[in-house]
């Protein structure tokens, strides 16, 4: 079996880790780096309600061009907890 990459870049921290969790169960499938975080976790750790900056969103960009995963999941707006979109 292939082994099928996965991103996952979502601006709730919880509801990452979560999908993260249950990822990583997953037979075949590799969950790559935190594409949220930029080293010193300011994206990461952003408190809901406040957007990233164009700066950030840019980072967060490069490093899934860097990573380039078979699938994205991507949710960066903190008020939006209801949905995720898989591109």
């Amino acid at each position: 079996m292939q082994t099928v990459t996965v991103a996952i870049a979502d601006t709730n921290p919880g509801r990452r880790n979560k999908l993260e969790q249950v990822l990583r169960g997953g037979q075949g499938i590799e969950v790559l780096t935190n594409v949220m975080s930029n080293g010193d976790d300011t994206i990461r750790d952003r408190q809901p309600g406040i957007h990233a900056s164009i700066t950030e969103l840019e980072h967060i960009i490069a490093k899934i061009s860097h990573l380039r995963p078979r699938i994205l999941f991507v949710n960066l707006d903190p008020s939006d907890e209801a949905y995720l979109t898989l591109i």
